[in-house]
């Protein structure tokens, strides 16, 4: 675990990384599912809706076009601007990793797919935001790509993408990061590939297990 870089900026995905976010995204799923008359998706396709746009997961899981997306992230919204949102829980000892870069100066970002209202409202829930320097989320439609939410991170900053470090729990952040000009972290406690191996294609600089590793890993 040695890393030789120093990143003056730090740039996490939300769901999944930052937050375990499941509770509230598989509510709100399920509750758009049956508002639509759609089949309830097991388990395993349940997770595969943290990260990506939700309206792009409706179309791949449920074979629909896209008015019927538009309509259905509609009720998607509805339960989680409903309370969904809150429904989430902290990874253990992420409060920790974010005090110890603050401590070390580094610029903290959160680059997320997530509406930027809601990302907000469910990172002052959890005690988290007053520790992030700048939060870029979507528009209401949550449509948008993760690299440009990175981009507005660093020109935020005004820090270059070669000293930045993207965190993330899926390939959507592994190719956001990459295609915005910075290095990529992996987590393998996500809801993305849980071993190195599967990560050794995205190019990641270094897959945590937990946020004990991301802080040596960064901070030494």
């Amino acid at each position: 675990m040695i890393q030789t870089k120093q990143y003056r900026a730090v740039i996490f995905d939300l769901d999944g990384t930052l937050l375990n976010t499941s509770r509230g995204v598989f509510s709100s799923v399920l509750y758009m599912a049956e508002k639509m008359g759609y089949p309830i998706p097991d388990p395993e396709v349940l997770r595969t809706f943290i990260g990506p746009p939700i309206r792009d997961s409706v179309k791949r899981v449920w074979g629909v076009d896209d008015d019927a997306a538009v309509k259905a992230h509609r009720f998607f919204q509805e339960a989680y601007i409903g309370g969904d949102a809150l429904k989430t829980d902290q990874y253990p000892g992420m409060m920790d990793l974010l005090r110890a870069l603050r401590n070390r100066r580094i610029r903290i970002g959160v680059a997320t797919l997530k509406p930027d209202e809601q990302a907000r409202r469910v990172l002052g829930y959890t005690g988290i935001a007053p520790f992030i320097d700048h939060i870029c989320g979507t528009d209401i439609t949550g449509m948008g790509s993760k690299e440009s939410r990175i981009r507005d991170c660093l020109e935020t900053f005004g820090i270059p993408a070669e000293e930045a470090v993207e965190i993330g729990d899926t390939v959507y952040d592994a190719e956001g990061a990459h295609a915005a000009g910075a290095d990529f972290l992996a987590v393998l406690y996500g809801f993305g590939p849980d071993t190195a191996e599967e990560w050794e294609s995205a190019g990641p600089v270094f897959c945590a297990k937990d946020t004990d590793e991301i802080r040596n890993y960064l901070l030494g």
